[in-house]
C-alpha cells in the first residue's frame, strides 16, 4: 500500500531528526535553521519509538477507514502529545 510506505518513510525521518543533536548554525535569510541533507538523515538509522509507530498505524487506520475528524491534524497532535486524540478523530468503535 502506497500510503503505508510514505508513512513509514516519514516516521523514519522524524525519528532521525528527533535523535539528531542540534548544533548551532548561522540562520538562513528567513531566520530559520538550515535543514539536514538526506544523507545525514539516513546515516543515523535510529529505530522508531513505539508511541510514534502507534501514531502512524492509527493514522493509517483513520485514513483507510474514513474516521471522523481530520486524520492529518490528528497525526500531528499525536506526534506532539504521543497519544492519539480520540476526541478529535474517533474510531467508529469509540463513537458508541
Amino acid at each position: 500500500m502506497r500510503v503505508a510506505e510514505i508513512l513509514k518513510a516519514l516516521a523514519e525521518v522524524y525519528a532521525t531528526l528527533e535523535s539528531t543533536p542540534v548544533t548551532e548554525e548561522a540562520p538562513t535569510e528567513e531566520g530559520t535553521e538550515t535543514a539536514q541533507t538526506g544523507d545525514q538523515v539516513e546515516a543515523a538509522g535510529q529505530p522508531i519509538p513505539r508511541w510514534r509507530r502507534k501514531c502512524i498505524m492509527t493514522y493509517t487506520r483513520c485514513v483507510d477507514e474514513k474516521w471522523d475528524g481530520k486524520c492529518d491534524e490528528c497525526l500531528l497532535l499525536c506526534v506532539g502529545q504521543r497519544k492519539w486524540p480520540k476526541d478529535r478523530c474517533p474510531s467508529p468503535r469509540d463513537r458508541n
